[in-house]
């Protein structure tokens, strides 16, 4: 922030008789503290309430949000000298905001761990809002979805020992799996494929995106509405729910595959 003060003509952060250098280090804190704030704040309730809004629109919508926030920080710094016009406010926002996503990626390269903590974090959350539910007390089954991972790919990263749990199911001394190969559709993108899985039918499905001439729609997978009129089509074909209908629970897939 104190860089971009001094770069940017219309983004000042002292009073125009001059403040000590010890007042703009505290203005500038401050001001970053409190846009940090806001960010932390307003951008999960935002996000939840632009689900719907076009992924280019919202890119740009993003800008002009946060300098929105910028603006509101400067105002609401205790030391009131801060201020931008407000095209300057979007370029500050946007570096800031450039700045901090790069500085958390650094620290947190190759960091597995931190990933694994933020998981924990949330699986405890729920398992505490779920206590006093009893457990389910029947096996089950889980369905894990590799996207792009070809059989020549899967073998390769067993042999390298990049999946040792893998390699200990298909090649170690009691191997209790076995990797075969698979040839797909027409269409193997990622919709036609999760669609067959979950719901038993990718009629109609010729690509990732297409034009209906019927309708006179175009047809996205991974758009909700088109992935919506996709699962329903599939479940009138097939007369079926859907793989995950009884008690199944899908994370991160276009369909449901019938789970609650």
């Amino acid at each position: 922030m104190l860089v971009l003060a001094g770069a940017l003509p219309d983004f000042r952060l002292q009073s125009e008789s001059g403040d000590s250098a010890t007042r703009i280090a505290v203005t500038a804190a401050a001001g970053a503290g409190v846009f940090g704030l806001l960010s932390a704040l307003v951008w999960p309730l935002l996000v939840r309430a632009l689900l719907l809004v076009p992924a280019l629109v919202l890119g740009l919508l993003v800008f002009f949000l946060n300098g929105s926030l910028l603006l509101i920080a400067l105002r609401l710094n205790p030391s009131g000298h801060g201020e931008a016009a407000p095209e300057t406010a979007v370029v500050v926002a946007a570096v800031m905001s450039a700045v901090a996503s790069a500085t958390g990626a650094a620290l947190a390269v190759r960091d597995d761990d931190a990933y694994r903590r933020r998981l924990y974090r949330l699986a405890d959350r729920r398992r505490r809002r779920a206590t006093g539910r009893p457990g389910p007390s029947t096996p089950g089954v889980v369905f894990l979805q590799l996207d792009g991972v070809g059989h020549d790919v899967l073998r390769e990263a067993v042999g390298k020992g990049l999946m040792p749990t893998a390699a200990r199911w298909i090649g170690g001394k009691r191997p209790t799996h076995r990797l075969t190969p698979w040839r797909t559709d027409w269409s193997s993108q990622t919709g036609a494929s999760q669609l067959g899985i979950l719901h038993g039918s990718n009629h109609d499905v010729p690509a990732f995106r297409w034009y209906e001439k019927d309708t006179q729609e175009v047809m996205v997978c991974n758009r909700p509405t088109s992935a919506a009129e996709l699962q329903r089509r599939a479940v009138a074909r097939t007369g079926d729910g859907g793989l995950l209908t009884a008690d199944g629970a899908s994370r991160g897939n276009l369909f449901s595959g019938g789970a609650g």
